[in-house]
């Protein structure tokens, strides 16, 4: 489902559902919308239309039509009496050297006029860095209140050529219209360099159309930036030194919502627009909410109790996006969430360095309608610490003069360290709860002194348990029994 709005003259919007099927070589697209408009009074505008496509390693095919009822408008495009346009599109791939495309192209709307085009095209690989583009176009259009009609011939050549850091084309463009020719020789040079795109041509132009006549020297500079969604671009042309053209435009967006508009001035004709666009899948547009709440749980019975205290700040990410953070409170909500499974997880950055919880990170399902409350408890955190060493007299204690043992994994749980050059540990960020210690990878030929120690430690919130020592001695050796 998509939305659009537009600045151009009245605002006027259009809304939509789009929907497209693909297959191994083929795609099939469907759309309809409607026009909501006010002009003089409300009134809205339906329509519909279909695009297919068929590729393979040799040629495609495709096409579209589209249908727009009465009293259509949307930015340039204004249809007071419907709509309806077809188009019919080949290309031919026949080896890497050689491209040949073509098409129809036929419009009207259901009162006063009519046109039609269609075209061929081929692309012929001279070398590796060079080829020559050809196009022939026929345009013909029919106005019939006014009684008006005209043809239109096109003949285009491009020679293209690409070196290390920029290319540099000639273009010859011929057009017959109205028993004129207008004539274009030029030669333009371009640079693609990361985001940035530049491109300036100067050549001659001849066009002695009533409408906007322009003969003699031209120079056109055009300019643009762009990164992931976001864009600027502005172009300016003179023709005997004389400014003809000018603009300056821009884009903002952010997945299917994209923001763009821009200002234009052509020989003395002054234009501004923006539009507004943005749009999804069905599924993924909806009004459910996901709330819930950040606290410090005091008495670490996992439900917030009056007595607990929301956490400021804390980042929650919804599949991998941030949505949202919590506030003084510790509560957050997430709009417009689709019904399904999602992940949630927290930002470690936002976490104060104290505190943690169990719940980091969460798989949830999501209704199809209304809305689903999850909480988020936090915990003071918790560590365990002590020494593994060689126990000489074989007594289970540490007693002085004992060496320590270095490189020893030490196990509580999930969380893993390892001792140092003294043979001490510590095992910190550990939540409350109950913990199995042991100890691994203990040097070949020993064992613990206490033969199948196990050690479980209960952790409450903040708690450091701490001289959790571990002794060893060689394989053999008599085995002082201790209790606990």
């Amino acid at each position: 489902i998509y939305y659009k709005l537009s600045t151009e003259g009245l605002f006027s919007t259009e809304i939509g559902i789009y929907k497209e099927f693909v297959g191994k070589n083929y795609n099939i697209n469907y759309i309809a919308f409607f026009n909501p408009t006010f002009d003089s009074v409300p009134y809205v505008s339906p329509g519909t239309g279909i695009k297919f496509g068929y590729s393979n390693d040799f040629f495609s095919i495709g096409g579209a039509s589209q249908i727009y009822a009465w009293r259509y408008k949307f930015l340039y495009d204004n249809y007071p009496d419907g709509f309806s346009f077809l188009s019919v599109y080949f290309n031919i791939h026949s080896n890497s050297h050689y491209y040949l495309s073509g098409g129809i192209n036929f419009n009207r709307d259901f009162k006063n006029f009519l046109t039609l085009s269609h075209y061929i095209n081929q692309n012929i690989k001279l070398t590796k860095r060079s080829y020559l583009n050809t196009s022939v176009r026929y345009y013909m259009s029919r106005i019939y209140d006014h009684d008006y009609s005209f043809e239109e011939y096109n003949l285009a050549n491009h020679y293209v050529h690409n070196f290390d850091f920029f290319n540099i084309s000639t273009d010859m463009y011929t057009c017959y219209k109205n028993n004129y020719f207008k004539n274009n020789v030029g030669i333009s040079f371009f640079i693609n360099y990361q985001r940035i795109f530049g491109r300036y041509s100067v050549g001659y132009i001849n066009d002695p159309s009533p409408i906007i006549g322009e003969k003699g020297a031209y120079n056109n500079f055009f300019l643009s930036w762009n990164y992931s969604n976001y864009g600027i671009s502005a172009e300016f042309n003179t023709v005997n030194s004389s400014l003809s053209k000018f603009y300056i435009g821009g884009r903002l967006g952010h997945g299917r919502t994209v923001l763009e508009g821009g200002y234009s001035w052509n020989n003395s004709i002054k234009t501004f627009n923006l539009s507004f666009v943005t749009g999804g899948n069905i599924e993924e547009i909806s009004a459910n909410i996901l709330i819930g709440k950040v606290y410090f749980d005091k008495n670490s019975n996992r439900i917030y109790d009056s007595g607990d205290e929301g956490i400021d700040g804390i980042s929650i990410f919804l599949d991998g996006k941030l949505r949202g953070k919590s506030d003084k409170n510790g509560d957050f909500k997430i709009y417009f969430v689709p019904g399904g499974s999602h992940t949630i997880s927290l930002g470690y950055g936002s976490m104060p360095a104290f505190i943690g919880t169990k719940r980091s990170l969460l798989n949830i399902v999501m209704p199809k309608f209304g809305s689903l409350k999850i909480d988020m408890p936090f915990f003071k955190l918790s560590s365990i610490s002590g020494k593994v060493f060689y126990d000489d007299n074989g007594n289970g204690f540490y007693d002085k003069g004992e060496k320590g043992v270095p490189n020893v994994l030490v196990e509580a749980g999930e969380k893993w360290t390892i001792t140092d050059e003294y043979g001490d540990y510590t095992l910190a960020n550990l939540l409350p709860g109950e913990y199995l210690v042991v100890p691994k990878l203990i040097p070949e030929g020993y064992r613990l002194s206490l033969y199948n120690l196990r050690m479980f430690i209960f952790l409450k919130q903040g708690d450091n348990a701490r001289d959790i020592n571990f002794g060893i001695t060689k394989q053999g050796k008599n085995v002082i029994m201790k209790e606990f």
